[in-house]
């Protein structure tokens, strides 16, 4: 989990654009890692393989 204030300063949220306070990442079992931004609560799944 990253929290403001991190260095350097947290991504917006792609779909509104806010200034997070806090990004959660959690790899699930079906090969995706789950970002959730908050306070927005906008979730995203990537494919770990399209990370590498």
């Amino acid at each position: 989990m990253f929290q403001q204030p991190d260095y350097p300063p947290l991504p917006h949220c792609p779909t509104c654009d806010v200034a997070p306070e806090r990004i959660n990442g959690e790899q699930t079992l079906h090969g995706t890692m789950l970002i959730d931004f908050l306070p927005c609560g906008h979730l995203f799944y990537f494919y770990l393989d399209m990370l590498l």
